[in-house]
């Protein structure tokens, strides 16, 4: 299984408990090494690789991995220079391999490891098999081209039978040896046989069986509580399908299959730790819209009931800070209400635009992206003031000065405002002045936090508003904001 080895990193992730209850000691001899070759020994773990341990080749291109600890059973790499590898199966303390560069499977020799032997007899049987069913692939390809469409079916058939035969291997292999982590392997790759959908009394078939069956039996074939399959490509590729590719991408749904899947890791904390650690940071880091709601979700069912037992308590702060600053973000909640003053001083409250949608925009005139993104939301805005549409647009820098002398230079016309220097004292005078009602909303009580209470990390951010101020969807740039419009309030809006 000789392939290009991008990426071999230092270990971030802490390795899981169970292993081996000895040390290890690999032997490995591959012609082809010169003298002194670092080999490295690496495994898989998630969707990275990790080295494990390294070694020196010596004068009969023979190399030594050894450890006093245990090490994690899992299919892992040796990798040669050139950043070649290929792969063994470690579910045994001591054992040796014989291989050649020329090529790493057809000349394996295994001794002392039966999971080994049949991974590579394996290897071996199916190497052979895709080899005749590429010859068939350009043979189909060929005739194809030359139009001799009689042909085309046998070379297909052909095919089909050679993979068919590959497959067959696999399920020996699952009947012969069930105790393999290797069967365990292979095994998790097969996706569930969905049965055909049942058909009513009156002839009506339902049309999400399939489907609903699929995803109710898509982890059957992976062993959840085994955490060996950490280090394999295929726990996380499965799950990342089934998170990211295969169910709605909905918050609620994804939370509803996230418990659902934690849940089948029973009692095993790496395989725990691994689906909830995955689920927090895809859905934090996503760029679907909306999707933060998991991030929330998992933060205040796993992290801030003190289930994830291993993070540290820095990093348990900020994660639950920042589930504290997105939660009243999220779509669907009510915008945290805000107060401030325009140009002449007079306060415009947020919540007291009558307005069917509100555009809720942060920006500052010493950002570049804010001098291209105002003036072209300022242009959209023309063309559909009289929508029953506002825009309450916030400058966040305290240099008035630069503010008025932006508004004016390039004509922008809507509710204008502005935070106050901050300190809280000149927010006290402005409430005061303004006889405003400090306990109307909580957000009222400290203006000085709304880069904290907006999640304003950058700018411009700009939102949508319902006419309740509810949040319709949010870090939008002028082009997506403009799509959204047309599907709230009709394609000829803009017409």
């Amino acid at each position: 299984m000789q392939k290009s080895f991008y990426s071999i990193l230092l270990l971030l992730f802490s390795l899981p408990l169970i292993s081996f209850g000895q040390g290890y000691q690999i032997k490995v001899k591959i012609k082809g090494l010169q003298t002194g070759d670092t080999i490295l020994l690496a495994n898989y773990y998630g969707n990275k690789q990790f080295i494990k341990d390294s070694a020196f080749s010596d004068s009969k291109s023979t190399v030594v991995f050894k450890g006093n600890e245990p090490i994690p059973g899992g299919l892992y790499m040796v990798v040669i220079p050139g950043k070649s590898y290929f792969e063994i199966v470690v579910n045994e303390p001591q054992f040796s391999i014989e291989t050649d560069t020329a090529d790493f499977i057809n000349t394996m020799k295994i001794t002392g490891s039966p999971e080994n032997q049949v991974f590579y007899d394996f290897l071996k049987y199916s190497s052979s098999r895709q080899a005749q069913m590429q010859e068939y692939s350009k043979d189909y390809m060929r005739v194809k081209e030359a139009g001799r469409i009689d042909s085309l079916e046998y070379f297909q058939q052909q095919y089909l039978t050679l993979d068919k035969e590959i497959n067959d291997y696999k399920d020996k292999i699952f009947k012969d040896y069930p105790q393999l982590l290797i069967t365990k392997i292979f095994k998790a790759m097969k996706d569930p046989v969905v049965p055909e959908p049942p058909v009513s009394p009156d002839g009506k078939v339902d049309s999400f069986f399939q489907y609903r069956y699929f995803k109710e039996h898509y982890f059957d074939n992976l062993d959840l509580q085994d955490d060996r399959l950490l280090r394999s490509p295929v726990f996380h590729n499965k799950l990342n399908y089934f998170f990211t590719k295969f169910i709605p991408q909905i918050p609620d749904t994804i939370n509803q299959e996230a418990d659902r899947v934690i849940k089948m890791t029973g009692e095993n904390k790496e395989t725990f730790k691994y689906v909830v650690y995955y689920v927090t940071t895809t859905f934090e880091s996503s760029e679907i819209m909306g999707m933060d709601a998991v991030f929330v979700h998992m933060a205040n069912k796993y992290y801030r009931t003190g289930m994830a037992y291993w993070v540290d308590t820095t990093q348990l702060r900020k994660i639950i800070e920042r589930a504290d600053i997105l939660g009243p973000l999220l779509l669907g909640n009510m915008a945290p209400n805000i107060t401030f003053p325009d140009s002449t001083g007079k306060p415009h409250t947020l919540h007291d635009i009558q307005k069917k949608h509100t555009i809720l925009v942060f920006w500052d005139p010493s950002c570049g992206h804010c001098k291209t993104t105002l003036p072209k939301l300022h242009a959209m805005y023309d063309s559909i003031r009289d929508k029953n549409i506002e825009v309450y647009a916030v400058c966040i820098e305290y240099d008035q000065k630069k503010w008025k002398e932006f508004l004016v230079e390039k004509g922008i016309r809507w509710t204008n405002v502005s935070i106050l220097e901050p300190k809280w004292e000149a927010y006290q005078k402005f409430y005061l002045e303004n006889k405003l009602d400090y306990n109307r909303n909580k957000y009222l009580l400290d203006q000085v936090n709304l880069k904290s209470y907006y999640d304003i990390y950058s700018t411009p951010v700009i939102m949508l508003l319902d006419e309740q101020k509810k949040i319709v969807a949010k870090r939008l740039d002028v082009d997506n904001l403009r799509e959204i419009l047309k599907l709230r309030l009709g394609k000829d809006l803009f017409d």
